[in-house]
C-alpha cells in the first residue's frame, strides 16, 4: 500500500477512464440497499470541477481547470473524492467475486449482480496486491499470519481536520482463494486505518472463522 504507486498509476490510466470506471463500480450514486437516505458520494472529474469552481475569483485564479495533482489525489483516495463504507465494501467484493457489482441487500439470497467486463489478469493482480497488503511487510500489521489468508487495504484519510485528524479505514475479504466474508471498517477522525481500524475487522473475522 504505497501512495507513490497509485499516484503513477493515477497519471497513467487517466482522470477520464479512472472516472468512467469509477462510476461503473457505483462512485458518485446510491447502490439501491433498502435502507432509506444512502449517499451517494461524489467521483469527480474536469466537467464536475468546471462547474463547481464558477465564481470571478475562481476563473481568475484558474481554480476551474483540472491538474495532474486532482489526478493524483483521486487516485488515492483523496481530494474531492467521496465515499461510503458500503460502496467500498462493494469494491471489494468485486475484486472477491471474480469481476462482478452486486446490490447490497439485507435480504437473504436475494442475488443482483452483473460482470464489470474487468479483465481477469487484473482481477488477480489486485488480489495479490491485497493479499501481501495483510502479510509481513504490508500495511494490515493486524491481520498478519491471520488464521486464513486475507486480502486487505488499509486507508487513511485526510479530511480538513484543523488539528490533522484523519478518517480511519480498513476492508477485507478472505479466505483468498474462497471468500466467505467481506469486511469494510471506517472510524471517523480516529487515525490510521492499521493502527485502528484494522483491529476492529479482525475481531470481526475472529468471530467468523470461529463457527
Amino acid at each position: 500500500s504505497n501512495d507513490i504507486y497509485f499516484y503513477k498509476a493515477g497519471e497513467a490510466v487517466g482522470i477520464e477512464r479512472l472516472n468512467r470506471w469509477a462510476r461503473k463500480l457505483g462512485v458518485g450514486r446510491p447502490l439501491g440497499i433498502e435502507i432509506a437516505g444512502e449517499a451517494a458520494g461524489l467521483m469527480p472529474d474536469p466537467a464536475w470541477k468546471k462547474e463547481r469552481f464558477t465564481s470571478r475569483a475562481d476563473l481568475e485564479a484558474r481554480n476551474h481547470l483540472w491538474f495532474l495533482g486532482d489526478t493524483y489525489h483521486v487516485a488515492i483516495g483523496q481530494g474531492y473524492l467521496l465515499t461510503t463504507p458500503l460502496q467500498v465494501n462493494t469494491w471489494t467484493n468485486s475484486i472477491a467475486n471474480g469481476g462482478k457489482l452486486c446490490r447490497p441487500t439485507i435480504k437473504k439470497g436475494v442475488r443482483d449482480c452483473h460482470d464489470l467486463g474487468i479483465q481477469e489478469e487484473t482481477v488477480r493482480l489486485i488480489t495479490e496486491g491485497m493479499k501481501r497488503a495483510c502479510e509481513p511487510g504490508g500495511t494490515g500489521w493486524p491481520l498478519f499470519n491471520f488464521v486464513v489468508p486475507v486480502a486487505c487495504k488499509t486507508g487513511t484519510a485526510e479530511f480538513g481536520d484543523p488539528d490533522d485528524k484523519t478518517h480511519a479505514w480498513f476492508t477485507v475479504f478472505g479466505p483468498v482463494e474462497a471468500p466467505e466474508i467481506s469486511v469494510t471498517v471506517l472510524v471517523e477522525g480516529a487515525g490510521e486505518g492499521s493502527d485502528i481500524a484494522a483491529p476492529i475487522a479482525k475481531k470481526i473475522l475472529e468471530e467468523w472463522f470461529r463457527r
